[in-house]
């Protein structure tokens, strides 16, 4: 029964780890910007949040066609 589940789970490869552990790290910076916006009234850091979470997009959607 033991081998059973070693089959059939998939290996995970250091650069697949890597990989989610960046997006990790990026969802959490995004959804910390985004709480930023929303508590912010100030137009300049609102303008530099803005600016940081295009950024924090960007990298996620570079990561996403990377990881396809």
């Amino acid at each position: 029964m033991t081998q059973e589940r070693g089959k059939r789970k998939a290996r995970v490869t250091p650069a697949q780890i890597e990989a989610r552990r960046q997006k990790e790290v990026l969802l959490l910076s995004r959804a910390r910007v985004q709480d930023g916006l929303r508590a912010s009234q100030n137009q300049r850091y609102r303008d530099q949040l803005t600016r940081a979470l295009a950024d924090i997009e960007e990298q996620l959607s570079a990561l996403e066609s990377v990881a396809s």
